[in-house]
């Protein structure tokens, strides 16, 4: 099974809620509570990630795994 940078290119704010349940509890010892700056600087991280695979691999200029010829850009 092969992994590409391009495979990373989905949408994550649609699912940002789910992801965040998992990943952000709401308890009291979360070690990052939502909506906190680390919280807001995770998505915001996110984003900008995201911006430079897909800029790399549109430019073919990709050095990590490479891109997928046939990638969508829905999470599956």
């Amino acid at each position: 099974m092969d992994f590409f940078d391009s495979d990373c290119l989905c949408d994550y704010t649609i699912k940002k809620k789910s992801l965040s349940d998992i990943f952000f509890p709401t308890h009291s010892r979360a070690p990052i509570p939502r909506h906190s700056n680390a919280y807001n600087d995770f998505w915001n991280f996110l984003q900008k990630l995201q911006r430079v695979i897909r800029s790399k691999c549109d430019q073919g200029t990709s050095r990590l795994l490479g891109c997928s010829e046939n990638r969508s850009s829905g999470c599956e």
